[in-house]
């Protein structure tokens, strides 16, 4: 499928033109549908919005995913306006009110830098679900609670994109560590039922992946847990009885 965008300056829009046609049944359909796009009732492969930087620069990484081939819908819709406390003064934010279940703080207040309701509540609702997991709702008052606003920027509490970005690569790492944890546990039992060298190779894995637990540094944490399972591969073979070769190469397989 390719993907042609028009900034139509005399319109004051933002132009999709899908060739083939965008089902109106695809993900992709439905979330444009979402963050504000319509489809033209005169041409069938036009979607159109009005323009804001947001939009403009959605249309534009979507566009470049058709043409890398990546997933289109993996491409979602950022905040038009810079993270800076004198925006908020210029009404180019939002108001977002996190309702959670917990009952000793139940609602949070956040700044978007978004200042319509559809996008925002796009960006407010995937943050919230990324942070937070379960909540009861979210709630976006486009430039309005000036007070609420300002006071929410100086907690930190400012949705970003990269902050998005950052909770899901954090929720990676926990899952990441979570797998090792599991895989030495594995290592310890198997190293019951073997001696000699094999015992040896088990136990050398086992200590590797302990020390890359041990390691405060994230990327220093991905590289040793990598460059260990590589290793892992030239002794596998050495590995006797054959049952528990088996076990440590599914293991590596399934972690690789």
């Amino acid at each position: 499928m390719e993907l042609k965008v028009t900034h139509n300056k005399e319109k004051k829009g933002i132009e999709l033109q899908f060739i083939p046609l965008l089902a109106d049944t695809t993900e992709l359909a439905k979330y444009l549908l979402a963050i504000g796009f319509r489809k033209s009732r005169t041409n069938a492969s036009l979607w159109y919005v009005n323009y804001r930087p947001s939009y403009y620069q959605y249309a534009i990484a979507l566009k470049e995913a058709f043409v890398k081939g990546d997933d289109p819908t993996t491409i979602k819709i950022a905040a038009s306006y810079q993270a800076v406390k004198s925006n908020i003064e210029q009404h180019l934010f939002s108001l977002v009110v996190i309702h959670k279940k917990e009952n000793n703080e139940p609602r949070i207040d956040y700044v978007i830098f978004e200042d319509i309701k559809k996008t925002t509540t796009d960006i407010a609702t995937r943050f919230a679900k990324a942070k937070y997991g379960s909540f009861t709702a979210v709630k976006v008052f486009p430039r309005n609670y000036l007070v609420r606003a300002r006071a929410a920027f100086d907690k930190g509490n400012i949705i970003t994109d990269t902050a998005i970005a950052s909770i899901a690569t954090s929720q990676e790492l926990v899952s990441k560590h979570t797998i090792v944890q599991k895989m030495i546990q594995q290592l310890i039992d198997l190293e019951i039922d073997t001696e000699g060298e094999s015992e040896t190779i088990i136990a050398t894995f086992r200590l590797a992946l302990e020390e890359a637990l041990q390691l405060d540094d994230d990327i220093s944490f991905l590289a040793k847990i990598k460059r260990t399972i590589e290793d892992q591969k030239d002794w596998i073979d050495a590995i006797e009885p054959v049952a528990v070769r088996n076990t440590i190469i599914d293991l590596i397989l399934s972690n690789a």
